[in-house]
């Protein structure tokens, strides 16, 4: 399927392959180096996107609307802490050295849900204005 009608399909997802091989691409970098926590976060978000859960380290993670309780509110303080870690450091990979990678795997400041894009480096590097692009 060309990118054009990846973007096109709403309902496009990648491939569970491109998907482990975007993992283990994180995994291995340096921004990812010295922090198993985020790594295995990631792999656990990524693992239970498709099936909808919303379990972090062992308590689960109120949806919006739904009351936090007392004796889970530390639980949620700890996951929100790993999570913001998480995107900062996917942040970071993806401005330096995940910059040209295929696809981009971000977890939105409203909530737990990954969400897994495709990119066109080429087409993003691209101004409107530079003949080498083509355009």
């Amino acid at each position: 399927m060309s990118s054009r009608n990846r973007q096109a399909d709403a309902h496009w997802t990648p491939h569970p392959n491109d998907v482990r091989a975007e993992l283990r691409r994180i995994a291995v970098s340096r921004t990812f180096a010295e922090s198993l926590r985020c790594c295995a976060l990631l792999d656990h978000l990524v693992r239970d996107v498709c099936n909808h859960k919303y379990q972090i380290a062992g308590a689960t993670v109120s949806r919006p609307g739904r009351p936090r309780t007392g004796s889970t509110l530390g639980m949620h303080l700890a996951a929100a802490v790993q999570m913001a870690r998480l995107r900062n450091r996917l942040s970071d990979y993806y401005e330096s050295e995940g910059r040209a990678n295929p696809l981009r795997i971000r977890v939105p400041d409203d909530g737990y849900q990954v969400s897994i894009d495709f990119f066109e480096p080429a087409r993003a590097a691209c101004q409107p204005d530079h003949a080498s692009c083509g355009a």
